[in-house]
């Protein structure tokens, strides 16, 4: 994925800068823009937006079971990305009806 993660995204990180909030943004902003313009093609980093263990998701071990907690991760990625696919399973917490169409359901 390029350079994940620059030894000031690092530092930054582990004194908490990153998840800094509003005082931060616009330092980190800066950072970005200086290894996109060294031709980073992406950014790897924790999340902002989410606490410390806040990324736990769920197992499926005799029923729906919450799994352990996580550090959440973000990817910035830069440019177009002809090889990356992707797709909407879900809109407004419902299935879109053209997924509806590809799956098995009563």
């Amino acid at each position: 994925m390029g350079r994940r993660v620059s030894e000031w995204f690092y530092r930054c990180y582990r004194s908490a800068r990153l998840r800094g909030g509003i005082p931060t943004y616009v330092e980190c902003r800066k950072e970005a823009r200086r290894l996109r313009d060294q031709g980073a093609g992406a950014l790897q980093a924790p999340s902002a937006a989410l606490v410390a263990g806040g990324a736990r998701g769920w197992r499926v071990a005799g029923g729906l079971r919450p799994a352990a907690d996580r550090d959440g991760q973000i990817f910035a990625v830069f440019g177009p990305r002809a090889d990356f696919v992707g797709w909407i399973a879900a809109f407004a917490a419902r299935p879109r009806e053209e997924v509806l169409s590809r799956v098995h359901h009563p």
